[in-house]
């Protein structure tokens, strides 16, 4: 009897070290995707209007009131969208006129993703970096961090457009 006990007893802490194992991989993926997304968003941190457009004309800008949830009363915000060749950019700017990107999306390789991803970068390059999530023939690949979610599009094999979506506070 005593065995049976000792063999359950130490089956069920195995099987508790396995979900505790798993869970902090799912947990350290998650942030893998987050800590990317982040990254990639330096394509625009700190970067003036002129200095994106060296990289590639501004199509459009619009502007459009934005109400913010837990804004003050008479606070007045704004959502902003971009699209310059190759990269469209979305996002709120409040009364300080700071600019909090929410969606970015990237279809050329003039705009340099990290950790060596970028427009025409193949799927076998983009598991290497973040990890399988899809079938091979799936046309797309998508990675959900805690805050973030990053989507890569396929054709014939090659990225041709990344979408960017980020939490915005």
């Amino acid at each position: 009897m005593r065995t049976t006990r000792g063999t359950a007893i130490a089956a069920i802490a195995m099987l508790f070290a396995t979900a505790t194992a798993y869970a902090q991989a799912a947990a350290d993926a998650k942030r893998k995707i987050d800590e990317y997304a982040s990254s990639a968003g330096k394509i625009v941190d700190g970067k003036s209007l002129s200095q994106l457009e060296s990289i590639a004309p501004l199509r459009s800008h619009t502007v459009a009131p934005f109400a913010a949830p837990n804004a003050p009363p008479g606070e007045s915000w704004e959502m902003h969208s971009f699209t310059y060749e190759g990269l469209y950019l979305a996002g709120v700017a409040g009364p300080s006129h700071q600019f909090l990107l929410a969606k970015m999306v990237v279809t050329r390789p003039s705009f340099k993703l990290p950790q060596g991803l970028a427009i025409g970068s193949s799927r076998k390059d983009v598991e290497g970096v973040l990890g399988a999530t899809s079938p091979p023939e799936s046309p797309r690949m998508t990675y959900e961090g805690e805050t973030e979610k990053v989507v890569f599009h396929f054709s014939n094999g090659q990225v041709r457009k990344v979408e960017f979506s980020f939490y915005v506070d």
